[in-house]
């Protein structure tokens, strides 16, 4: 039997998303999952593949996290999903990055350490009511908050932008939220609190009213109706990206966060994987900064092309010249923006995990 779960969150959020007739995708991911390959036989034998799905209801949102609710972790998309992406075994599976259509909703992440006491938690809300009230100080609509078990979100709504017509809308919600925070990173460390920079369009949130598996501490939506800030749209499609270029905005200090929707391809392809830890090269350069290069070709392959992602990826590769303290800035610079002046771009792949049948890598509970 599923534990408990905080149906009235599940719902409200749900409802807050306001992905209307378009879908959700629904991640499910069990905690003894083995990623690579070599664990396929042994996922299959114990139905721990993750699970992936689109759903249009709270009704079927309900039902999946009755079901899964304390085997699994369950998750799903901030931003609709237009269409139903599958592999060719006829199983769906999740959208990546550039697949995404629509932003109308985001999310800050305010993470504590694991250790983290109700006091700390306490004023760490504390400060996030300083943050909202900036916000709200600058004209934009209040943001809506969630606790996530180690930590809380600040959530924005807005009328949906269409990626294709602003490209850089990534870069856009990374410079509106250092306009915000630049002048609380002190008071944030102080409290040994850590803001997650990712900013992927296809970003997964854990079900708000739900736990991971083996965590007694419910996550909470805090919210109500969902209210779309027309202003804060504009805001960020008036934004004077020349203050972004000026500054420089790919200090090594600043790339730590792994991109999800890397996150998810490391897990999920071993020619990623064996590349991120500088193994298994047989032919051409076999340096490391080779494998640097064939890493960002994988990665431009499998549909993550945002510029910071790449250089991100490229800063924490462990045994790469960069987090060896033998390469910096001016290296991932240059290296990112010759990996994408010579990629093929008509070899961009259609499937996550090439060489890897959807069918075993999604065998469980097909959800549409």
């Amino acid at each position: 039997m599923a534990r408990d779960f905080d149906r009235e969150s599940v719902i409200k959020s749900f409802r807050w998303l306001g992905h209307g007739t378009s879908y959700t995708e629904f991640n499910a991911f069990h905690p003894e999952y083995r990623p690579g390959r070599e664990n396929r036989s042994y996922n299959r034998k114990h139905s721990l593949f993750p699970i992936v799905g689109y759903i249009r209801n709270e009704e079927q949102l309900l039902s999946l996290v009755e079901k899964l609710h304390g085997s699994h972790m369950l998750c799903y998309g901030m931003n609709p999903r237009l269409t139903v992406k599958r592999y060719r075994s006829g199983h769906p599976r999740a959208h990546r990055d550039s697949e995404i259509e629509v932003l109308q909703s985001f999310f800050w992440d305010f993470d504590l350490p694991p250790d983290a006491d109700r006091e700390a938690l306490a004023m760490l809300e504390l400060l996030l009511e300083d943050i909202m009230e900036e916000v709200e100080d600058r004209g934009f609509v209040r943001p809506v908050k969630a606790f996530t078990g180690n930590g809380f979100h600040l959530l924005f709504a807005l009328p949906g932008i269409r990626v294709e017509e602003c490209p850089d809308i990534k870069e856009r919600m990374r410079l509106f939220k250092g306009e915000v925070l630049r002048g609380f990173g002190s008071k944030i460390e102080a409290q040994s609190a850590k803001v997650d920079s990712t900013v992927d369009l296809s970003r997964m949130a854990k079900i708000y009213g739900t736990a991971k598996p083996g965590r007694p501490t419910l996550s909470r939506f805090y919210g109500g109706e969902r209210i779309e800030d027309e202003r804060l749209r504009e805001h960020l499609l008036g934004l004077d990206m020349k203050e972004l270029e000026c500054r420089g905005s790919m200090g090594l200090e600043d790339l730590t966060e792994l991109p999800q929707s890397f996150s998810r391809l490391l897990e999920m392809n071993e020619k990623v994987r064996n590349l991120w830890n500088g193994e298994s090269k047989e032919t051409g350069d076999r340096s490391r900064s080779g494998y640097d290069y064939s890493l960002l070709g994988e990665c431009l392959a499998n549909g993550i092309t945002d510029v910071r992602d790449l250089a991100t990826i490229l800063a924490q590769r462990p045994g790469g010249p960069v987090r060896q303290g033998d390469k910096g800035e001016r290296y991932v610079k240059f290296t990112v923006s010759k990996v994408i002046k010579y990629f093929r771009w008509g070899n961009v792949r259609t499937e996550v995990g090439q060489g890897v049948d959807g069918e075993e890598q999604f065998q469980e509970g097909s959800v549409d």
